[in-house]
């Protein structure tokens, strides 16, 4: 802790919480399974406690004949309470630590070290104003990655659950028996809700896991982290421009998002047969159609927000422009433009959404409008309206949900998060050896040693030899590559090709060959020969006709992806 000072005790808030916690759960398993059941969980509970404690060798027999005499029902009862327990005062501990927080965030003097306040307090102490640390987050780039572990994928009923006790926790005008009888509803259904899946989990099955996280925390959380950081520069020094402190422009300051989420689930391929170019597609089309949907309900909730009357307050020319483009002719929204402006903007989304899924919304437009061509244009729209509403008087209404939306959108765009494709370097270099063999290049590549390899990809590099035709005869681990990297051209939504187990020169450059797609390559860890190698394909490369460098595509028909670099594992 910063200055030394001690956290404030909330033990006892804890203690209680974890009795309650426990007492509940004790209810409902007399309830469902009756005091019997209750009886036996309370006596195992006692003597473990009592030998832990003392290591008496008495009581640890006492236990053992305990547990060696129980039914299989009594055994089952007895291990469910016992992990129910550990989940309930995991929950009650969350609650505590979240508890604590509070109380350092309350206390400029408290706050710990690690968190933002206390990072920032030792900006300013170090004299550093807005404009090097402007400077820092523009070079900034942090992805938390959600990776592919499905045997670690909890039920989201399970977690639904979590939330809604640990919600519940929190202090309330409620009546407290009312809270208290909500409680029990709560671990009355967790404890007769399974922990477990019956079935394995498909790979959508794990993309959907995932997306649930970013409805869960990262959509909201993460745009109200930005702007916190935004409101925290501006208060340090002055701009680049050199405004002082207070000046508008220092106020209109904004951060280049700097904290992400990219994922695996979809395109980890290293050991999983059943990711391919359909389910890159469909992870693609499940993460967009979480990210409009948020926006959709943000836009939504923001029309509600913004009832101002056009008879009270001055608009800007372009909010005018834009509610007049809505085509929404409603009497009872005549005179409040931003609403009628925000219902063009919904239009507009609603009709991306439906270009892009087949199908309208849950809550469809009430007006009929072009969808949105790229996500930079709904920005420029909600700048328009952010700018009206400062220019003219109520620039504390352009912050809240309007500034969290905007900051969404440059955070997680219309794809929500980039997607990283993983695949064993092994299985690259077979399919690179397969096209070689295909285009009567080398019939046997991976007979080659190390050195061959190397010299032999980096003179193919410069030739105009067509390494792919649509009539030459391929493996189906080649075919199935191929299609992969042509979908992730086509969405554009990717990070890394990250590649694992070999670091050899020869294995590195098969999976360039492999990233066809990338304009430019920085690998993690280098060496003379890759250098050369990079050098040697430092442009982009066509994916339409013969995967050979642009300089030399004879029908110059190559396409431009988003930069990104390989990463290897």
């Amino acid at each position: 802790m910063s200055n030394n000072l001690p956290v404030p005790d909330v033990s006892e808030s804890l203690r209680h919480e974890r009795r309650l916690l426990g007492r509940m759960l004790g209810e409902t398993i007399a309830q469902y399974h009756g005091p019997q059941a209750l009886d036996l969980v309370e006596s195992v509970r006692r003597h473990s406690v009592g030998f832990q404690k003392g290591g008496d060798a008495l009581v640890f027999s006492k236990l053992g004949d305990q547990l060696d005499e129980m039914s299989l029902d009594q055994t089952l009862i007895l291990i469910r309470a016992f992990s129910y327990f550990s989940q309930l005062t995991n929950l009650a501990e969350d609650h505590d630590a979240l508890r604590k927080l509070r109380l350092l965030r309350g206390d400029a003097r408290l706050h710990a070290q690690g968190t933002f306040e206390y990072a920032f307090s030792q900006l300013a102490k170090a004299g550093l104003n807005n404009s090097t640390i402007t400077e820092f987050f523009s070079r900034g780039d942090v992805r938390a990655v959600l990776t592919a572990h499905p045997t670690e994928v909890q039920r989201k009923s399970v977690l639904d659950l979590q939330r809604r006790i640990l919600a519940l926790l929190e202090p309330s005008q409620r009546d407290p028996q009312e809270a208290e009888e909500e409680l029990k509803v709560a671990i009355a259904t967790l404890w007769q809700t399974r922990l477990l899946r019956p079935t394995k989990l498909s790979v959508l099955d794990e993309v959907e896991n995932g997306i649930s996280y970013f409805h869960a925390s990262f959509l909201k959380e993460l745009p109200r982290l930005h702007t916190r950081m935004e409101n925290r520069v501006r208060q340090l020094g002055v701009s680049a421009e050199g405004v002082a402190l207070g000046d508008e422009k220092t106020q209109d300051l904004e951060l280049k998002p700097f904290l992400r989420v990219a994922s695996w689930i979809g395109g980890d391929r290293d050991g999983n047969p059943f990711v391919d170019a359909d389910i890159l597609k469909s992870t693609l089309n499940l993460h967009s159609r979480a990210a409009l949907t948020h926006y959709l309900n943000e836009l939504h909730a923001l029309g509600a927000e913004l009832s101002l009357s056009g008879t009270l307050v001055a608009v800007s020319e372009g909010l005018t422009q834009l509610a007049n483009a809505s085509g929404d002719n409603s009497e009872q929204r005549r005179d409040e433009p931003y609403r009628r402006a925000l219902v063009g903007l919904y239009s507009r989304l609603a009709a991306t959404y439906e270009k892009l899924f087949g199908v309208p919304p849950v809550k469809p437009a009430s007006t009929r409008l072009p969808a949105y061509a790229h996500v930079q244009a709904l920005e420029e729209d909600l700048r328009t309206v952010a700018d009206s509403l400062t220019l003219n008087g109520s620039g504390a209404l352009a912050g809240g949900r309007l500034r969290q939306l905007r900051t969404a959108l440059r955070i997680f765009g219309f794809y929500l998060a980039p997607l990283d494709l993983r695949q064993n370097s092994d299985v690259h270099e077979c399919v690179v050896a397969d096209l070689f063999k295909g285009a009567g290049v080398a019939a046997d590549y991976l007979s080659l040693g190390e050195e061959a390899r190397v010299q032999f990809l980096l003179a193919e590099m410069s030739t105009p030899r067509l390494l792919y035709s649509p009539f030459a005869h391929y493996s189906e681990d080649t075919l199935k590559e191929l299609a992969i990297f042509r979908q992730a051209q086509s969405a554009q939504c990717w990070r890394y090709c990250c590649c694992s187990r070999k670091l050899g020169c020869a294995a590195l450059q098969s999976n360039v060959w492999m990233s066809i797609l990338f304009p430019c390559l920085k690998p993690l860890k280098t060496c003379a020969a890759r250098q050369t190698f990079l050098r040697s394909c430092s442009t982009c490369l066509c994916t339409k006709c013969c995967f050979r460098p642009a300089r030399v595509c004879r029908k110059s028909c190559w396409a431009t992806p988003t930069a990104t670099r390989m990463a290897v594992s």
